[in-house]
């Protein structure tokens, strides 16, 4: 996609769909910065986290995890970003923004579907696929609810830890003192609290088909069925004489 969008320019484009579709590009509108727009974009932009959800998953596993996790988080966010900021340099650089404003009103748009004005149909099918996604996009939303909502609760718990769970505080290795945390973590909670409102208000006044189409509704149906099924399983684990908050004060043990 890199390469395909910096070997055309925004006239190959025009060329192009002249010749598919006989109409020109819309010419740049005037569009002053507004916050509600950047906000909603910034908060779609978290579904690109996920993989840091995975690796945490994996703590238990790594060799030196309190260094090497922080670490490799932090080397990702450094090469993922370069990445990014390629591939939308590539894609505008061959796409006229306004044409990306213009179409972005009337459907779900993919990078795939914009070279594919560009490149052979079997190139735009090769890269992605994006011909048979469907409702891809109510998918990201969903997405993005849970990481936002899952990183808010993080930052909750770095605020609580040391209160809550004050043995496990004392073995960060990052973040060690309270200042830090507290600023992280009220720093978390404030924008990521920001960036979900703006996601659940802008899918909620969305004009849609149906109701199901709202990932929201999805999002907390979801939750409330795997809400029952954790419980139930912690009922069942208590009328065993389990001690709940002793199982979830230790960490797992890799």
């Amino acid at each position: 996609m890199i390469f395909a969008g910096f070997m055309f320019d925004h006239g190959d484009f025009s060329a192009a769909l002249m010749a598919a579709e006989g109409r020109t590009v819309p010419p740049e509108p005037d569009a002053p910065f507004r916050i509600g727009p950047f906000l909603a974009a910034s908060a779609l932009l978290f579904s690109s986290f996920i993989g840091f959800d995975s690796i945490a998953q994996a703590g238990g596993e790594a060799r030196r995890p309190a260094r090497n996790l922080p670490l490799a988080i932090a080397l990702a966010v450094v090469i993922v970003g370069t990445f990014y900021l390629l591939f939308a340099a590539a894609i505008y650089h061959a796409v006229p923004w306004s044409f990306v404003a213009q179409e972005a009103q009337l459907r779900d748009l993919t990078a795939p579907g914009l070279l594919g004005y560009l490149l052979p149909t079997g190139w735009t099918v090769a890269i992605v696929g994006s011909h048979f996604a469907g409702d891809f996009f109510l998918g990201v939303d969903i997405l993005v609810t849970s990481m936002l909502v899952n990183f808010l609760l993080m930052s909750v718990s770095l605020l609580t830890l040391a209160r809550r769970n004050p043995e496990q505080a004392a073995r960060m290795q990052v973040l060690r003192r309270g200042g830090g945390r507290l600023v992280a973590g009220v720093a978390g909670v404030a924008l990521l609290g920001v960036f979900l409102v703006v996601h659940i208000r802008k899918d909620l006044n969305a004009d849609v088909g149906a109701w199901y189409f709202h990932s929201t509704w999805l999002w907390l149906g979801v939750m409330a069925i795997a809400s029952a099924l954790f419980f139930r399983g912690t009922a069942r684990m208590r009328g065993r004489g389990t001690d709940l908050g002793e199982v979830f004060r230790e960490l797992p043990r890799g």
